[in-house]
Parts: structure tokens; C-alpha cells; sequence
């Protein structure tokens, strides 16, 4: 398998692909919220090809941009589009995920309080 193929990495691969020390992508995944990499059974981080792209960019502004990692991290929050839930691909998935939620959470009136809300409020978009 091509290493193009690969659906996640180690860290010492990615380390290795972006030149950067292991300790180095440690730090910024605590301080970039949109930086989450998956982790196995024992603990070990396992970055999605998605996350390497982060990373790429996140070096990019960080070394090449002259940002400190702080205001890299504002600079991503602010042009990192959220990630959208799997199923979710329109308002109208979004509003039959918060009708299955609503039953499932009936018996808590502040959660239910929120889902309607947030129904009310893409009904509107």
C-alpha cells in the first residue's frame, strides 16, 4: 500500500513527512482546538490525512507565516470551517438527526430545550 493510501498515521510519520519533532505536534495539539487525532486502544495518536493537512498548515503560518502558535490557533478557528457530522448533509438531515435525538433525551428537559431550539433555529435558515 502507497503511503498516499494510508488513512492514518503515527506520529513518528508525520513528524518524519512534515520535518517537525513528535513533541512538537504533541504541543500544538494542545493548544489548536481543531487539531483532535484519533487515538488506539493504548493510547497512541493516530493522525487522519485530514490532520496532516492541518499540520502542513499549521506549519506554514507558524514558520513560514511568522505567527506564534496562539495566533495561528485564532487565524484557524476563525477560517477552519466546523466539521460536519457524518449523515449530516443538509439542514434537513441536521433536522431528522435533532428528531431522533429528541427522543432519545425526552426524559432530560434541558437537553430536549436545547434540540428544539436548535430546530427552530434551522428551520429558519
Amino acid at each position: 500500500m502507497a503511503s498516499t493510501d494510508k488513512r492514518y498515521y503515527l506520529s513518528a510519520e508525520v513528524a518524519e513527512m512534515l520535518n517537525l519533532p513528535a513533541s512538537t505536534l504533541r504541543w500544538w495539539e494542545r493548544e489548536i482546538s481543531q487539531l483532535q487525532p484519533r487515538r488506539t486502544n493504548g493510547g497512541h495518536r493516530r493522525y487522519s490525512t485530514d490532520d496532516v493537512e492541518l499540520l502542513r498548515r499549521i506549519k506554514e503560518l507558524v514558520y513560514d507565516g511568522g505567527l506564534s502558535i496562539r495566533a495561528a490557533a485564532e487565524f484557524l478557528e476563525k477560517s477552519v470551517a466546523p466539521k460536519r457530522p457524518p449523515g449530516c448533509n443538509s439542514v434537513d438531515d441536521a433536522l431528522k438527526i435533532l428528531a431522533r435525538l429528541s427522543v432519545i433525551v425526552k426524559a432530560n428537559p434541558k437537553a430536549l430545550a436545547m434540540i428544539k431550539s436548535l430546530e427552530s433555529y434551522l428551520r429558519q435558515t
